[in-house]
Parts: C-alpha cells; sequence; structure tokens
C-alpha cells in the first residue's frame, strides 16, 4: 500500500524533526522524502543525505507527483 505521511514543522529554524532525518543545515521547507525504491521522475532532481532520499522544493515535488501519477506536470521553473 502507498501512504504518504505529512508533518508539519514549524517556520523557526532550525526544523529539529528535518536536522534529525537529514542533518545539520537541511531544513528546507517543503521537502519530501521519498523511499529508497521510489521511481525516478525526468528532471526532478532527487538527493541523499543519511541514507534518505529527498526532494527539497516545492516545484520539484510538484513535479515528482506529476511525473510519478501520470499528470500534467505544472508550470513552472
Amino acid at each position: 500500500m502507498e501512504t504518504l505521511d505529512i508533518q508539519r514543522q514549524g517556520i523557526a529554524y532550525p526544523r529539529p524533526a528535518l536536522v534529525a532525518l537529514l542533518g545539520e543545515g537541511r531544513w528546507n521547507c517543503p521537502t519530501l522524502a521519498v523511499a529508497s525504491n521510489a521511481p525516478d521522475a525526468e528532471g526532478v532532481t532527487i538527493k541523499r543525505s543519511n541514507g534518505v532520499l529527498y526532494i527539497d522544493n516545492a516545484c520539484d515535488i510538484g513535479r515528482y507527483f506529476a511525473v510519478v501519477l501520470g499528470r500534467p506536470v505544472p508550470r513552472g521553473r
């Protein structure tokens, strides 16, 4: 079963949950952590930190969901 676990982070830096997951200095929101077996999406850079794959900007997150779900790619960037 595919799932999505959304966690809100406060606006103040550092964001402890993101630092714990990805390491110091990586606390950008939005951030999407993806499973190690998640599909690639053309035009999206998936980064790795602390063994976790993630996408750390809204444009790439939107593009990622569009590509893997077979939906139109959002305009922009």
